[in-house]
């Protein structure tokens, strides 16, 4: 298994059903019909992880403008068991990050759970290695890019 055989794709209506299995897989809650039709909406902030063309991951975010503050807040980062530690969670995180030092507009980062335990791992390690650090309350990301 190598990375080459790693790709984002976006949510449409045409694959949503696979984000709502995947997630129903990774994740121990639920979501209602709002999650995922503000999901398709969400343009580059919702994307599925493909590894061989199979629907293994996703990362979906939204816009939190509350507080005076501009964040990006990550509400779901998932991939499927067998295909964690192949540098999924990696590509996701990156899309994000990328997205984020792109717009350049946003005060943090934040993600709540539920994750799954590798990839909440990995958004750490990605981030300590970015040069982001946790805020004191754990919740944000202050960026530095």
């Amino acid at each position: 298994m190598t990375r080459e055989n790693i790709e984002l794709g976006n949510v449409t209506p045409h694959n949503i059903k696979q984000l709502k299995k995947l997630n129903s897989v990774v994740f121990p809650v639920s979501y209602n019909d709002k999650f995922y039709k503000d999901v398709l909406e969400a343009g580059e902030l919702a994307k599925l992880a493909y590894y061989n063309d199979i629907v293994v991951g996703a990362v979906c975010c939204r816009i939190d403008t509350s507080e005076k503050t501009r964040r990006l807040y990550i509400m779901t980062l998932g991939c499927l068991y067998p295909y964690r530690r192949l540098g999924i969670g990696t590509l996701m995180v990156q899309h994000v990050l990328n997205y984020v030092e792109q717009d350049g507009n946003f005060d943090s980062i934040f993600l709540a759970f539920p994750t799954n335990c590798c990839c909440y791992a990995l958004y750490l390690s990605t981030c300590v290695n970015g040069n982001c650090a946790w805020n004191a309350k754990m919740d944000s990301i202050p960026l530095n890019l």
